[in-house]
């Protein structure tokens, strides 16, 4: 059986106490044998200086997809799994709170489609090179022609060569990107799934 734990900073005033007694749970739970710590509330950088001060424990960081841009939580969690030497653990929360969604705006209703087109972007950006997007809520690039042949809304780059790296493409059309960096593990970090409802439940099982 393996054992984690999740820590959420405090809602006192001493900010920086609560930061200090976190990290100090953490690498106390590291020396008891806990193979993950968990850091709620898409907070990659606190779990960056989780595993700035740990040597082994998994760093697990619960993000909510639907609520921000599914590249740049692509990358922030690419970028800790490299820097935590491919320790990081990824976790998508679709459930949010009616106020966080009106605070991006979000009606109820787009909240799962999002969170479902999110997943998608976010998981197959690590694990391609260049592509397209045409989601209902996301466009990637936002100007790309690129047109899907059957009605996917990921579409690969044609490997056409003399293939060139992504900042040796200037003047040419930007109708794919390339997520950089990637993250270190292969194909992708391991993700887990909230399942707060049976939809949610259903769709973690599926994928």
């Amino acid at each position: 059986m393996k054992l984690g734990i999740m820590i959420e900073p405090g809602s006192g005033n001493n900010t920086a106490y609560d930061y200090d007694q976190l990290i100090e749970q953490t690498q106390c739970a590291e020396e008891q044998g806990f193979t993950s710590v968990w850091i709620a509330n898409h907070d990659f950088s606190l779990a960056s200086a989780v595993a700035e001060v740990t040597e082994y424990i998994r760093v697990g960081v619960l993000t909510s997809p639907a609520l921000l841009h599914p590249l740049k939580t692509a990358e922030d969690a690419a970028v800790l799994d490299l820097l935590s030497n491919g320790r990081l653990l990824f976790g998508a929360n679709p459930l949010v709170s009616a106020e966080q969604l009106a605070d991006c705006s979000i009606t109820p209703e787009q909240s799962w489609p999002r969170f479902v087109e999110a997943m998608d972007i976010i998981v197959k950006s690590w694990t391609h090179d260049g592509f397209a997007y045409l989601g209902k809520y996301n466009r990637i690039p936002l100007h790309t022609s690129a047109e899907s042949n059957d009605g996917q809304p990921f579409i690969t780059e044609p490997s056409e060569p003399p293939f060139l790296v992504p900042w040796a493409r200037a003047g040419l059309p930007f109708n794919y990107l390339s997520l950089q960096p990637k993250p270190l593990q292969l194909p992708h970090p391991p993700v887990f799934v909230a399942a707060g409802n049976e939809e949610s439940a259903r769709w973690a099982a599926h994928m």
